[in-house]
This record gives C-alpha cells, sequence and structure tokens, in this order.
C-alpha cells in the first residue's frame, strides 16, 4: 500500500521547509484529484504556508532601516534632479518652455526644502509632487519639458519607497505586527503532518490508485530532503548515508517525480 513517507521537516532550514511545502502544494493543486476528501487539511497547510511566508519576509530593525535610508536617498536625487530640469528650463531660449517651467516652479519652491523630513514624511510629499505633475492644470508643461520619464521614475522609486514601509510594523498601528517564524512554523508542521495523515487514511481506507502519482511525487521529494540534509551534515555529524538499497530507492523516485512533472 503506497502511503507517504515520514519528512525531515524539522531538519530543514526555513527556506527549504517553505519551498518544500510550496512544492507540494502547487503539486496538489495541477492534479485533477477530488479534494473535497481532504479539502479542510488541505486549507490549513495553505494558510500555513501564507503566514511562514509572511513571518521569513519580516524586516528586522536594521533591515529596514539599511533600505529606509538607501529608498530615502534615491527619492531625494530623483526629486533634486527633476528639480533642476525645471529650473534649467527657466533660461531656455524658448519662451514657451520658459512660460512652461515658470508654471512648475510653484510646484518646486513648495516641496524643495523637504530631504530632512522621515522617510514616511517624503514618500507623503512625493506622493504630492507626483500628484500634481500628472494632473491637469501641469501634465502640458511636463508633457512639452520632456519630463514624463523623470516624474515617472519618481513614481517607481516612491512605490518600492511605500513597500519598503509596509514591510515594517510599526508601534503607530499602521499595520499588526507580523508573528515571528518560530511560531508559524509550528503551525505549518502541524498543518502538513495533518495533511499527510489524512491522505495517508484515505489511502487505506479506499485504496492507493488515485493517488499513486502524488505519492511518488511526494516521496521524491522527501527523499531529496533527507539527501540535503545528509550532504550539509555528513555521516559523522549524524547525517548519515544512504545505503545502496536506499540510493536506489531515491534515484527511482526522482525518477519518477521528474515523469509526473514532464506529464
Amino acid at each position: 500500500m503506497a502511503h507517504i513517507q515520514t519528512c525531515p521537516k524539522t531538519r530543514l532550514r526555513n527556506n527549504e521547509w517553505l519551498t518544500f511545502c510550496i512544492t507540494i502544494r502547487d503539486k496538489i493543486n495541477s492534479t485533477d484529484d477530488d479534494l473535497t476528501k481532504f479539502k479542510p487539511e488541505y486549507d490549513k497547510l495553505c494558510l500555513g504556508i501564507t503566514n511562514f511566508d509572511n513571518s521569513l519576509n519580516r524586516l528586522n530593525k536594521s533591515e529596514y532601516t539599511l533600505q529606509s535610508n538607501e529608498s530615502k536617498r534615491q527619492l531625494n536625487a530623483s526629486r533634486d534632479g527633476l528639480f533642476k530640469k525645471i529650473k534649467a528650463d527657466l533660461s531656455s531660449t524658448h519662451d514657451d518652455f520658459v512660460e512652461a517651467a515658470r508654471s512648475l516652479m510653484i510646484v518646486v519652491d513648495k516641496f524643495t526644502n523637504i530631504s530632512h523630513l522621515s522617510f514616511e514624511d517624503i514618500i507623503g510629499r512625493t506622493e504630492s509632487i507626483i500628484g500634481y505633475f500628472q494632473s491637469d492644470e501641469y501634465k502640458d508643461a511636463i508633457e512639452l519639458l520632456s519630463l514624463n520619464d523623470r516624474v515617472q521614475q519618481l513614481q517607481t522609486i516612491n512605490n518600492k519607497a511605500k513597500h519598503i514601509l509596509s514591510q515594517k510594523a510599526t508601534e503607530t498601528g499602521q499595520r499588526n505586527m507580523i508573528r515571528k517564524a518560530p511560531s508559524t512554523r509550528r503551525e505549518l508542521n502541524s498543518a502538513y503532518d495533518l495533511l499527510v495523515s489524512q491522505l495517508n487514511f484515505i489511502a487505506r481506507r479506499d485504496g492507493d490508485a488515485d493517488y499513486l502519482n502524488l505519492f511518488a511525487f511526494w516521496n521524491a521529494l522527501i527523499d531529496k530532503a533527507h539527501t540535503t540534509i545528509s550532504l550539509r551534515s555528513g555521516a559523522t555529524k549524524g547525517g548519515g548515508r544512504p545505503t545502496a538499497e536506499q540510493a536506489t530507492n531515491q534515484l527511482r523516485r526522482l525518477s519518477m517525480m521528474m515523469t509526473t512533472i514532464v506529464r
């Protein structure tokens, strides 16, 4: 009777375990199997993957500081470059260029001295600058002076800055603190075990014919995890080396897995 073998999940690194679970989730999604028999357990696995993934992507203080400082520098440089282009056109030999630049200087003068502001404030002010330059009042002047690319560049940098800001949970209540990886990993482990237990039970009760391909893929992935751990740990450190029979089985399962992927 085919069954899903034991996975050394606690010995896999966080990203290895996340990748493993995502691979299983995607494999189940790609099959035509009826999920109703194990959908509650499958849904828990999907939720566990999402929560674990989010916790791994949480920015710590030092990472946030580095990214926000670099993003702030890019915002200031891009804005200053745009403003200098506008100021340069004040001395153009074309009267229409000069008139367009003068109209835009209303915005430039309003937002010139903002480099000293906080990261969050600069993002907000930059959003206002972009709003002005894309408005009906100023868009013709921007077009005439060929500054659309500059404005678009500023918007792209500001969008990246907003993403960095959103990743960092703050004490001001902007969003809830992302849960820590050890907690979300325990929940993912539990969800994984429940799904495996349910699938093995269904195979024993109803027969394994409908699950042979899925189980072969799954077990090959587990064999690959064992190999990864063995290579990292070494035989003298408890990693162990597969016996000849285990190696043969591993190659067979890996071959079956690749055949399934191709199909």
